[in-house]
Formats: structure tokens, C-alpha cells, sequence
């Protein structure tokens, strides 16, 4: 934008010069100036986009999530999901990951779009210069920590690991593994 505004300023001053006189005249270029930039801003009023933004909804694709949404047509996640299709395994999708759809300002076409599936993790498909919808897999940076947690079962392990301050996915993936070496019913006992 400030590239724009000087090349028209600039132009505007070449033609603003008296050759015949030698001297240089600001007549007339604050108002060429003002007009150039008005137009200049307008047009990018004009190319301005509408955020959509949406989730995956319970038993359901990514396409009948994407329709779902106020103003997206078939065509608009047909192709997404085509441009995604070797990126993404659909049939790992989770109810309420969440996605982002950039259209323009008339809805018309996709300018980009977001899947989120967790806060590390974006699969981003922008609009390249030929048309086509381009992906890019972004990651944050992360780090592991590890912790040891000791604890005592008084009544149940769901409840021992929540004294103990476990997230419930991370207490999840506990009873999940422990649940087929042990038998809780019959085997895990109060201390």
C-alpha cells in the first residue's frame, strides 16, 4: 500500500513539473494526490474479506460442517475437501475442532481456509496466483515435561488420578491402558 502511494505520488511529480520554466510547481498535486489516494483506498474497501468461522459438527464430515455455515456453497467445500483430501484423514475428525473459512466480501469464491484440530496444529489452504487452493501444514513449537505423579486409590482410580490433578484426557489415556491389565472390579483395592 505505501509501495502504491508512493509510485503515485511520485508520478504526480514528474508531471507536475514545469520544464519551460525549470522551477518546480505543487500545483494542482495535492488534489491528483488526494484523488489517487482515495481510489486507492476504495479498492481495498472493496477487497475486503468475511471470516467464517465453524466446527465439526457431531457425526458429520467436514462437507456437511462447511454447509452448514451461513453463505458456503457446495462448491466452496467441495473444494476445500478436494484440496485437503491427501492432507488430512477425514476419518479422524473430532466433533468441535475447529476451521475458518476466508471468503471474499460477496462470498463468492474461498480466499483461504483453516482447520484446527488442536491448538499446535493448522492445516492452511491459501488461494495461489494461479487459482488453486495451496496447503500448508503449520506447527507451533512444543515442548514435553514430564511429571511424576504418585497417589493412593481410596475409591476409584478415575477418582485418585482427578485427586491427584490429572487432566481427564491424560487420565483417559491411564485407565485406557491400565484397564486391560487390570481388573478394577475385582482387583483394584482401597490404598
Amino acid at each position: 500500500m505505501a509501495g502504491a502511494i508512493l509510485l503515485v505520488f511520485s508520478v504526480l511529480l514528474i508531471f507536475s513539473y514545469d520544464t519551460s520554466n525549470i522551477n518546480f510547481s505543487l500545483e494542482g498535486i495535492n488534489d491528483n494526490f488526494e484523488t489517487a489516494l482515495g481510489d486507492s483506498l476504495s479498492a481495498r474497501t472493496d477487497d475486503s474479506s468475511v471470516f467464517i468461522e465453524g466446527k465439526i459438527l457431531a457425526d458429520e464430515g467436514l462437507t456437511s460442517s462447511l454447509l452448514a455455515l451461513e453463505g458456503v456453497k457446495m462448491e466452496h467445500a467441495l473444494e476445500i475437501t478436494n484440496s485437503l483430501k491427501y492432507q488430512v484423514d477425514f476419518r479422524f475428525l473430532s466433533a468441535g475442532e475447529e476451521f475458518i473459512v476466508e471468503m471474499d466480501k460477496n462470498k463468492e469464491f474461498v480466499k483461504s481456509f483453516s482447520y484446527i484440530p488442536n491448538p499446535v496444529t493448522t492445516h492452511k489452504l491459501v488461494r495461489n496466483t494461479d487459482g488453486s487452493l495451496e496447503y500448508e501444514l503449520i506447527t507451533l513449537p512444543t515442548e514435553k515435561r514430564y511429571r511424576h505423579v504418585k497417589g493412593e486409590i481410596t475409591t476409584t482410580l478415575n477418582q485418585a488420578l482427578f485427586d491427584c490433578k490429572i487432566e481427564p484426557s491424560v487420565s483417559a489415556t491411564v485407565y485406557g491402558i491400565l484397564e486391560c491389565v487390570v481388573n478394577f472390579r475385582y482387583e483394584a483395592r482401597k490404598g
